[in-house]
């Protein structure tokens, strides 16, 4: 029985790992991919300008 529970904590860790992991990705991505737009929008602005 005490290896079942092992494995299945080992299971457990490795899918909440893996999903925050899954998360900070996410979250990083998701700020990268506002400041290229942001960046998008500056380089439109001042080729609008001109």
């Amino acid at each position: 029985m005490a290896k079942t529970k092992e494995l299945l904590g080992l299971i457990v860790g490795f899918a909440a790992g893996t999903f925050l992991g899954a998360l900070f990705v996410g979250a990083n991505k998701s700020k990268s991919d506002k400041k290229k737009k942001k960046e998008e929008e500056e380089v439109e602005k001042i080729i609008t300008v001109k």
